[in-house]
């Protein structure tokens, strides 16, 4: 899910955006009214959870921003304003576990497919398709299915030689190895949906606001961009590559990448990474 989080203290807003992010969402930030309104006008989140007070006046006026449900965390909760927008009003000190609750009801809902035989990838953006594909021909025979939850795609699959193991793990994402014998065993790869290489990452759209330094994703799924304003996006992320900014660029038509060869600036993209998230084995539990 994609989340804007807001809150003026550093501590709070650093601590939450790090647990949401080890949950697998996408989180935004912000420290006051308007920065918050700035992201709520250059993206679509799916929720937003903000503190009351800020530096520069009260969140009411991302009740009309925000179009998302809102959750609001403040040591002053009686001073609230409620709107049907509201989802929720929480005290602080927060307790993390409630608010994933909270967050977990607004995820969108799970589709599957039931064999590798009728699985169809032809739905996702072009950087996960193609691993995914990548993945389904690793495994050629294996008994699949393929879940979408709008955020992550896993691969879920029975019947897989061990020797498939590290070809798969050369794809990215995160692998959990389940059931195995001395023949066979099931895994489940998960990859971020949208390409990146890393959940942390903040994606812009590639025609959207992006940031003036720091590391990004650029993401072309679904832009209506022509080939020229195409290569102003790479050139403008060249030059921010070699301010040393980390620019990635995601989902990127192929008729682009065939003009930016011809143009001889198929350099200007970043080298394509292993698509994320990357769980380590102490946090295996957060596949829940």
């Amino acid at each position: 899910m994609r989340c804007l989080l807001v809150d003026d203290e550093p501590g709070i807003r650093e601590g939450l955006a790090a647990l949401l992010r080890l949950r697998g969402h996408e989180v935004h930030t912000a420290e006051d009214v308007a920065g918050a309104m700035g992201l709520a006008r250059a993206h679509e989140f799916d929720i937003v959870l903000t503190d009351w007070r800020l530096p520069d006046g009260t969140a009411e006026p991302l009740y009309r921003e925000a179009n998302a449900p809102i959750v609001v965390i403040s040591g002053h909760p009686e001073e609230v304003v409620l709107s049907p927008r509201v989802l929720a009003v929480m005290a602080k000190p927060l307790m993390p576990a409630r608010l994933f609750e909270i967050v977990n009801r607004c995820a969108r809902p799970v589709t599957s497919a039931s064999t590798a035989a009728t699985l169809t990838t032809r739905d996702l953006p072009c950087d996960v398709r193609m691993v995914v594909d990548a993945a389904l021909a690793i495994l050629d025979v294996a008994d699949c299915e393929l879940t979408d939850d709008g955020h992550f795609v896993t691969l879920h699959a029975h019947g897989v030689l061990p020797r498939h193991r590290e070809s798969l793990i050369a794809l990215g994402g995160d692998l959990r190895w389940t059931g195995a014998t001395a023949e066979s065993g099931a895994l489940e790869l998960r990859w971020l949906r949208d390409g990146r290489p890393d959940a942390g990452m903040t994606t812009v759209a590639a025609d959207g606001a992006w940031p003036a330094r720091g590391a990004f994703a650029v993401d072309f799924h679904g832009s209506t961009l022509g080939v020229e304003a195409m290569t102003v996006c790479a050139e403008r992320a060249m030059v921010l590559r070699e301010g040393g900014d980390d620019v990635v660029f995601l989902n990127v038509p192929e008729a682009f990448l065939r003009s930016l060869e011809e143009r001889g600036l198929a350099s200007l993209l970043p080298a394509r990474r292993p698509i994320g998230p990357h769980l380590s084995d102490e946090l295996s539990e957060l596949w829940a």
